[in-house]
């Protein structure tokens, strides 16, 4: 059997892992304004809509890394289902030993998966669901995406 051609990159990786870090490090920045601001400043919903972009970055990256174009998506479990099952696999273990435990109170009452497949699944459209939580029958709930980083 033949294999095809390999793509190339759609992009520079190390342009779209820069431009991801920029959104990783506002996100950081944000997250340590809000804690000295206190409890009053609610930037749950910005935070994670930085947070879900970042990462929506990062995948693109290592998928132009398999030498795959990236689908043009927002939500995470396309682009997780995209890349080889070798890199799924390692970040789901290092979903497991760094970020799992690690899930606030929040997801768990709202009884959202702590798994990685199926918090993906479910919560895959958070950056878009976020973005237009303000419209009336919109669902905004998302899986923090940075209990990584907690």
């Amino acid at each position: 059997m033949k294999s095809r051609p390999k793509q190339p990159p759609s992009a520079d990786p190390f342009k779209v892992f820069k431009h991801a870090s920029a959104f990783v490090e506002a996100d950081d920045f944000i997250r340590n304004k809000a804690r000295l601001a206190g409890p009053e400043r609610n930037m749950n919903a910005p935070m994670m809509i930085l947070e879900a972009f970042a990462i929506e970055l990062l995948l693109k990256c290592l998928l132009i890394l398999e030498e795959k174009r990236p689908r043009a998506s927002h939500n995470l479990d396309v682009l997780f289902h995209q890349l080889n099952d070798k890199n799924q696999r390692r970040i789901i273990e290092l979903w497991e030993e760094n970020a799992r435990s690690k899930l606030s109170s929040a997801e768990k009452q709202l009884r959202l998966p702590t798994d990685l497949p199926n918090a993906l699944a479910k919560c895959g459209s958070a950056f878009e669901r976020l973005r237009y939580a303000y419209v009336k029958g919109a669902k905004h709930r998302a899986i923090g995406a940075a209990a990584s980083r907690r």
